[in-house]
């Protein structure tokens, strides 16, 4: 079904259905991606890093239901490696030091990208 959507899938919101990886499988397949919203459990850095260094129309990333996500991403990628530079906002369920190191990392990479913490899950574009 992803091989279908290749073209044409700009905005993917998913929950605990997805999985690392299905996420890389779709980040390769699907370059078109403009809005992403995960609410899943299985969701990891690893995958969220492949998206980032996949996704160049990528302006909304919502992590925020992904509990084993820890902003690890955003240090796993360069500045030759991100391809998200369109990104316009993160939504973060992330605290302290972790928090500290995604909003750091984020500064640099995209300086422009908005930051939202919003552990409530709304998502409103």
């Amino acid at each position: 079904m992803i091989f279908c959507l290749k073209g044409s899938l700009t905005h993917l919101h998913l929950g605990d259905y997805i999985w690392d990886d299905i996420l890389i499988y779709i980040a390769e397949m699907c370059k078109e991606l403009e809005v992403v919203q995960l609410y899943s459990k299985k969701i990891t850095d690893g995958s969220i890093s492949h998206l980032l260094k996949r996704a160049e129309h990528l302006s909304a990333l919502d992590v925020s239901g992904c509990s084993e996500f820890n902003g690890l991403a955003f240090t796993e990628v360069d500045t030759d490696t991100f391809k998200a530079t369109k990104l316009k906002w993160c939504q973060l369920n992330l605290t302290g030091h972790e928090m500290a190191m995604a909003r750091e990392r984020l500064q640099v990479l995209v300086p422009n990208c908005q930051i939202i913490l919003d552990t409530k899950r709304n998502f409103v574009i």
